[in-house]
Order: structure tokens, then C-alpha cells, then sequence
């Protein structure tokens, strides 16, 4: 683990999984495959084990790639924020892809948010300072003091 309490979970050439105190972070740089998925599900137990529900937030940041999903992929991603998506304080998807890669991947998204019938806040953003000012208003309603050097180690260690 960092000076800035971040510890990468996962990384391969596809994604980098990284946690800090309250804060869960997934960087996509390509389509993921099973792999991934699994791992994916894996982080998100230890981080819930460790932090426990109503204490972290939880960010996708899809960085690159094509927006390619297999169906096995598709359904665990559905089944992952079905099991997940009554836990945290909140969940964001900082979508940085353009273009029709970027309307898709927030196509896929949003129907995966409705199918799942997330309990807690979600939202989608197409920009990172929004996306940390979201985050952060989420995590001091419950823990005031609060701030971005909560956040932005972790968004610095996956953006690239």
C-alpha cells in the first residue's frame, strides 16, 4: 500500500483494480473478458470485507478500448451490479471514451443500472472533476471531514 493508503488489487493489460480507505476504483483499458470479470467480483469482496458497506464508494473509469461485451460477460457484469448494487454510499462510471465508442459503453451501462435495480446513487459522467465532486459529497454526508486526497490518489494511479 501507497503513502496515499491506495493498494492495487488487479492490473493486467486490461484493467487496474485499486482500494483506498473508502474508495474502490476499477480502470478499463479494453473490453473486459472473464478474467477480469472474476477478479472484479473477488475485489469487491475484500473491499466490503474490509470496509464494510456504508462506508465506500465505488467508481468503474472505462479509459479506452472497444466497447465489445460477450454475452457470459455481460450477464455476470448484470449479476455483479445485482449483488453489489445495494452496497456503498455510491457508484459512478467516469466514461472517457468518445464518440459512438463511449454513447455505447453508456448505453450498456445504463440498461445494466436499470436491470439491476441498484439501491444506492448511481450516475454516469462523461468528465473526471465531476465525477470526484460527486464522490466526495457522497462520502462526507457521512464522513464530514472528508477530503479529495481521499480520492484523487486513487483516480491519478488508474488514469493513464
Amino acid at each position: 500500500m501507497g503513502a496515499s493508503g491506495i493498494e492495487t488489487f488487479y492490473r493486467d493489460e486490461i484493467t487496474h483494480m485499486v482500494a483506498g480507505p473508502r474508495l474502490m476504483v476499477c480502470a478499463w483499458y479494453d473490453a473486459p473478458d472473464m478474467t477480469q470479470i472474476r477478479q472484479l467480483r473477488r475485489i469487491n469482496e475484500v473491499v466490503r470485507n474490509r470496509i464494510g458497506d456504508d462506508d465506500v464508494v465505488y467508481c468503474n473509469v472505462v479509459v479506452s478500448g472497444t466497447p465489445f461485451f460477450p454475452g457470459d460477460v455481460r450477464e455476470e457484469i448484470t449479476a455483479i451490479s445485482r449483488d453489489f448494487g445495494h452496497r456503498g454510499l455510491a457508484q459512478a462510471h467516469l466514461i472517457l471514451l468518445e464518440g459512438f465508442a463511449g454513447t455505447a459503453v453508456r448505453a450498456f451501462l445504463s440498461t445494466v443500472n436499470l436491470m439491476s435495480r441498484a439501491q444506492v446513487p448511481m450516475k454516469v459522467f462523461g468528465a473526471r472533476e465531476p465525477t470526484e465532486a460527486w464522490l466526495l459529497e457522497k462520502l462526507r454526508a457521512v464522513h464530514p471531514s472528508t477530503g479529495p486526497e481521499s480520492l484523487t490518489p486513487a483516480f491519478d494511479a488508474v488514469i493513464r
